[in-house]
């Protein structure tokens, strides 16, 4: 697709709206100017026959032209051939030798023997003629053919000149118009598009490694100003994206290596030296820890990514809360016999719609979470509580805590609060949790435990959102 410039088609849809608007505007002058013109033209020719008429009524022959004989000149000194006619429609008397060859308009002449004046238009020699039929009362008294009507015929050609010089001067003037402001809309156009092209030359120099960048275009325009903001906004966005991706990629960089070297040197050593069945089953225990560990990290970046990019979907169900809370505090104590769990549940069910799966993953972060970042053998307490139409549950520890303006933070993707206190896991797990969470219309908020330690509850709608991301 070929693109045009904008600049370009402002100023021709311009010029074009202009030149449309003008012409219409000088042929609506020129037609009004012709009819004031033809009207003026019949009450000249109304005048002249008045007078003429009088003339033939008293009896006096009509004065002839003692000018030029031929049509040209006679248009261009008197422009009027007068015409005496009888009854029969002859020609009893003329002011120009050019009156027996005008045209003879029948029906005119009957109206104007009725008693009414009557215009008509026709074609004499190489132009339009206009005549006015006027009866003619009284009598001559000196036995001369008795005239009833007064032929009076001008030119038309004087006034089609004048037309046309009219209309030559009006279109002239709007292609100089629609010129001037075809050239003054371009002008315009590359004024007003000045700091578009400031701000696309200052996009342009905005790079992934650029640091902090934004765009300063000076622009007086609203509508300027709310795009410049709107950029501002989404380059912070992406600097903030960038700089979380850069993060993501060294921090996974730095856990990968971990299990990595471990695995390699323990195979390292095995491969060196024999040894009993049973240090080959420790160490591929050992060996399978790590690939959980890198297992778990995959699947923790392919459920965020998933979640980014709107790919996780619910599948929701009718379900007690309770139930998945005890199913994984049974699969933490399993994991680590020596952690004390203590677990606060009501006495009813707390049921609600939603996918039980995913709460299931979420909690199991929550209590990984609690357990990896806290000192071994830390107190750990489950509690949840609800009504009809909400249900929660929160998960707190006895351990060190995090500082008061760390708490927001914790739901970023790989955030720590103190990487020298970490024991496995890739900094995933409250992000996901916020995520399903956020699936749900739910929300999860980290704050001081009465422990000592983190607090993180969950809240959740009874039913599903309005918005359910399909399967």
């Amino acid at each position: 697709m070929r693109l045009r410039s904008l600049q370009r088609t402002l100023a021709l849809r311009y010029g074009v709206t202009m030149l449309v608007t003008l012409m219409g505007f000088a042929w609506w002058i020129y037609g009004g100017v012709v009819a004031v013109l033809q009207r003026q033209l019949d009450r000249d020719i109304l005048s002249a026959a008045a007078l003429m008429v009088d003339v033939v009524a008293s009896g006096e022959s009509l004065a002839v032209h003692l000018g030029a004989a031929d049509l040209p000149g006679l248009v261009a000194e008197v422009n009027r051939i007068v015409v005496a006619r009888d009854s029969s429609g002859r020609a009893v008397d003329s002011n120009s030798p050019l009156a027996s060859e005008l045209p003879f308009d029948a029906v005119s002449f009957a109206t104007a023997r009725a008693g009414t004046p009557s215009f008509a238009t026709r074609e004499f020699r190489t132009s339009r003629i206009r005549s006015i039929y006027f009866p003619v009362r009284g009598a001559d008294g000196r036995g001369v053919p008795r005239a009833v009507v007064v032929q009076v015929t001008a030119s038309m050609e004087p006034l089609r000149q004048a037309s046309r010089g009219l209309l030559f001067r009006l279109l002239l003037t709007g292609l100089l118009g629609v010129l001037v402001t075809t050239l003054g809309a371009a002008w315009l156009a590359r004024r007003s598009l000045e700091p578009v092209a400031e701000i696309a030359a200052q996009a342009r120099t905005v790079t992934a490694r650029g640091g902090e960048r934004r765009i300063t275009a000076h622009a007086d325009v609203r509508e300027l100003q709310d795009l410049i903001h709107v950029l501002n906004d989404m380059l912070a966005r992406l600097e903030q994206a960038i700089g979380q991706q850069r993060r993501i990629i060294s921090d996974v960089g730095h856990e990968l290596r971990t299990p990595i070297t471990v695995m390699r040197g323990e195979i390292e050593v095995a491969l060196r030296v024999g040894r009993a069945p049973e240090r080959y089953q420790a160490l591929l225990r050992s060996v399978l820890e790590e690939v959980d560990r890198l297992a778990l990290m995959g699947d923790e970046l392919i459920t965020l990514s998933r979640y980014e990019s709107d790919e996780l979907a619910l599948h929701p169900m009718s379900f007690d809360l309770q139930g998945v809370i005890r199913n994984s505090v049974e699969a933490l104590r399993r994991r680590s016999p020596a952690v004390p769990i203590e677990v606060r549940l009501p006495a009813t069910e707390l049921r609600l719609r939603a996918d039980p799966r995913l709460l299931a993953l979420a909690l199991d972060h929550i209590l990984d979470n609690a357990v990896r970042h806290t000192p071994a053998g830390t107190a750990i307490r489950v509690s949840a509580e609800g009504d009809s139409t909400q249900a929660a549950f929160s998960v707190e520890d006895a351990g060190p805590g995090v500082p008061e303006e760390q708490l927001a933070q914790l739901v970023e993707p790989f955030f720590r609060a103190d990487r020298a206190r970490v024991r496995g896991g890739v900094g995933l797990g409250l992000t996901l949790v916020s995520s399903i969470v956020a699936l749900h219309d739910g929300t999860v908020v980290p704050s001081r435990s009465p422990l000592g330690g983190l607090l993180v509850r969950v809240t959740l709608p009874s039913g599903l959102p309005a918005t359910t991301p399909a399967s």
